[in-house]
């Protein structure tokens, strides 16, 4: 394979046909020189394109996000996490439901499907009943974030509070469970505590925070 960085413009572009091709530096393939074969690149002054064809630079990072799996895993958190791209991912999703595709993805991928329902089945909390009445009482029948009641929480939104995770990937036991109302609940999702309720937070309270920390480390041992 020629080293890119020694292909003057002349030997990487050529006319055939009275067509202008380019040579992709990574397979040395000859492809018409524009944006349907390769990508634009604006720091190209000389044709604004990438010097690798599209199917080579698609080729590099399947294989590259493969053996840095964990590094894609954190850019793509990052990059669904900004706003703009989560209201994106929303008006999407809602199209989908709307149009009929994501009933159609269902039945195409049920194995996916089914999968994907273990997975959200295998974070839910298994904790006795009376283990949540503990967990309860110690937060006072309140959201462990915004102090929003249980009695409030049922008027409004009609269920009881929520079982979160305050540690999202950690145990599903008592240990790791606090009540919390739809809103906090969905708002925190997947993110780490420190991450999400800080003073940046409307409902953020030092006290309350210092009650959830107290209970997931020791209080939850010994509450009767």
């Amino acid at each position: 394979m020629r080293d890119r960085k020694r292909i003057s413009f002349e030997d990487s572009h050529r006319f055939f046909e009275s067509e202008q091709q380019k040579l992709c530096s990574n397979c040395n393939q000859w492809y018409p020189c524009n944006e349907i074969y390769f990508y634009k690149n604006l720091s190209n002054k000389k044709d604004g394109l990438n010097p690798k064809c599209k199917q080579c630079n698609i080729s590099n990072s399947t294989k590259w996000n493969k053996e840095n799996y964990e590094k894609t895993l954190t850019f793509q958190k990052k990059r669904n996490d900004k706003p703009q791209n989560k209201e994106k991912r929303r008006l999407s999703e809602k199209k989908r439901r709307e149009n009929g595709l994501l009933r159609e993805w269902q039945r195409k991928n049920k194995d996916k499907l089914k999968l994907y329902r273990q997975k959200r089945f295998n974070k839910s909390h298994e904790i006795t009943q009376d283990e949540w009445s503990r967990c309860l009482e110690y937060f006072e029948w309140k959201c462990a974030y915004c102090d929003m009641t249980q009695e409030i929480h049922f008027a409004v939104n009609g269920q009881q509070l929520h079982r979160d995770h305050v540690i999202h990937e950690g145990s599903n036991f008592i240990d790791n469970c606090v009540p919390a109302c739809k809103e906090c609940n969905s708002s925190k999702h997947d993110k780490e505590l420190t991450e999400w309720y800080n003073k940046e937070f409307i409902h953020f309270d030092e006290n309350r925070f210092a009650k959830v920390i107290q209970w997931v480390t020791k209080d939850w041992m010994f509450t009767e």
